[in-house]
């Protein structure tokens, strides 16, 4: 998650949208004794932490800006000149793959099945990065 905010050059405010409550889940899984609420609660990180890249996607596309070049007599920012020397980084948005949708049986019992099931997983993977889109899989 740290890696994607640097990525988009989030802002501080929208770390802390993004993180605090993935940081609020933590705390409460370190404090659970029982086995059963922990995994409960480990089930709700998958939808937080998209919510979160959701979050922090949005509000790149929101402050994603050229460079400033400051022209002669421009004293607002720091005079550049030229072109700038860091390019710009690319937003890649991110797609989640639910690989037990993609399954149409419970259970694999034939290899047949397995290939099919893994073609049709290979399949999406691609699609999503040939889509220059980031894949993820739930």
């Amino acid at each position: 998650m740290q890696a994607k905010l640097d990525t988009n050059a989030a802002s501080a405010d929208v770390r802390n949208k993004a993180l605090h409550p993935l940081q609020e889940l933590k705390t409460r899984i370190a404090s659970q004794t029982s086995i059963a609420q922990i995994f409960y609660l480990q089930d709700g990180r998958g939808s937080l932490m998209d919510d979160a890249i959701a979050l922090t996607e949005a509000a790149a596309g929101k402050t994603l800006a050229p460079p400033h070049v400051a022209t002669p007599g421009d004293a607002s920012k720091p005079m550049q000149t030229g072109h700038s020397s860091v390019s710009a980084s690319v937003v890649k948005t991110t797609c989640i793959i639910r690989a037990a949708d993609l399954s149409t049986k419970t259970y694999l019992e034939t290899e047949a099945e397995v290939e099919a099931y893994v073609s049709k997983l290979r399949s999406e993977l691609l699609a999503a990065v040939h889509a220059g889109k980031m894949a993820r899989v739930q």
